[in-house]
């Protein structure tokens, strides 16, 4: 999946079950910047469409 086909993704109607729970996320914060935010791209697998808990969750970002 593109960024942009992972960014098109709608919360409100994607399966919950589908997304990953952030909470579980672990980062080595002993990364390099670059690398923490790769890291976290790898296990989220959409950084755009995410749960928190139990609730679905979504950024949005202006250009």
């Amino acid at each position: 999946m593109t960024l942009e086909e992972m960014r098109l993704v709608d919360v409100r109607t994607v399966d919950r079950d589908s997304l990953v729970d952030v909470m579980r996320v672990h980062i080595d914060e002993g990364l390099p910047k670059e690398e923490r935010l790769k890291e976290f791209v790898r296990q989220v697998k959409n950084p755009y469409c995410f749960r928190v808990g139990n609730a679905g969750g979504a950024v949005h970002c202006c250009q």
